[in-house]
């Protein structure tokens, strides 16, 4: 298990297991109290797991759970500390036509797709909730809703489409 990417709003979980299966990571700021979930969207054996929307300079505590088992640190749960800097304010901006070609484990016979300004005009929440944590190469992952192009659709891309359409 690791957290090899913390900033002030995010942090990824990597863990891996023997078998095909599907976790959820409850977190929280209180060891005792993990009273928020990231369940994974899809089985693998190599898991990462995205936790959005955190408070820079705070400690955070979490426990992984698969099926009714929770692992954790010999009886406590893992912890990471999020970064005092918070990126609530991007000035960046999206380009109107942004080419995602396929990566290179999938096969390029894929076409390649281009996001147009028209698919950009609406950044409807209830849109990006029905896609969100979706990693690319899983059937919930639409490559529009993917904005900054990480392979996996987060808060960050809504963002970028409010930032867009100010």
């Amino acid at each position: 298990m690791k957290v090899p990417e913390v900033s002030a709003n995010q942090a990824v979980i990597t863990y891996g297991t023997q078998n095909e299966v599907q976790g959820v990571i409850e977190y929280g700021t209180n060891p005792a109290s993990l009273t928020q979930i990231a369940p994974e969207t899809s089985s693998s054996v190599d898991h990462k797991v995205t936790l959005n929307l955190l408070s820079p300079n705070t400690t955070y505590y979490f426990t992984i759970k698969i099926g009714e088992k929770s692992y954790d640190n010999a009886g406590l749960p893992y912890s990471f500390i999020t970064s005092g800097e918070s990126a609530a304010n991007p000035q960046t901006t999206i380009p109107t036509n942004i080419p995602i070609k396929p990566a290179s484990s999938f096969p390029t016979l894929e076409p390649t797709v281009i996001i147009t300004p028209a698919k950009l005009q609406s950044c409807q929440i209830s849109d990006f909730q029905k896609h969100y944590g979706a990693m690319k190469g899983t059937s919930n992952y639409d490559a529009n809703f993917d904005l900054i192009l990480d392979g996996i659709i987060n808060v960050a891309d809504y963002m970028e489409c409010l930032n867009k359409n100010k």
